[in-house]
């Protein structure tokens, strides 16, 4: 697909977001460590992939594709998200990890936090999860 095809990003800024019903969003992130040689024995654990449900948000799909290729091993928190191990005998330069994934947000259903004793304040904005304007101006 060339730049011409792209899909077009909304602003979520934009959205009256009290009329909507729901939303899907895929997110895709890379990650790339490089090394000036190889290193041997690497452990990697990756926390990117959410919950199947949290509050009125669920997955639909994910990926995670990891290059050199290695076979991931999954487990779970205590918050029921995956947490993704990779162990790798040698890296001779590069280790890459793609993610992929669809989540489904039901408006009607309002957020509820996943744990009654779970602090409210994991579920107030802040700047700090406002993105960037670098990532703001990539996708709009």
């Amino acid at each position: 697909m060339n730049s011409s095809e792209q899909t077009p990003y909304l602003s979520t800024r934009d959205i009256d977001w009290n009329s909507v019903g729901s939303a899907t969003l895929e997110v895709r992130q890379m990650l790339r460590y490089e090394y000036p040689g190889p290193i041997a024995d690497v452990h990697q654990l990756l926390m990117l992939v959410p919950a199947d449900l949290m509050g009125s948000q669920r997955l639909i799909s994910h990926q995670i594709h990891v290059s050199p290729q290695a076979l991931p091993r999954y487990s779970e928190d205590r918050f029921g998200n995956r947490l993704c191990q990779i162990t790798l005998p040698l890296v001779e330069r590069a280790l890459e990890f793609t993610i992929s994934l669809q989540v489904e947000r039901d408006n009607d259903a309002g957020f509820v936090l996943r744990n009654e004793g779970e602090p409210a304040i994991y579920a107030v904005a802040s700047p700090l999860t406002e993105p960037a304007e670098e990532l703001t101006s990539v996708a709009t």
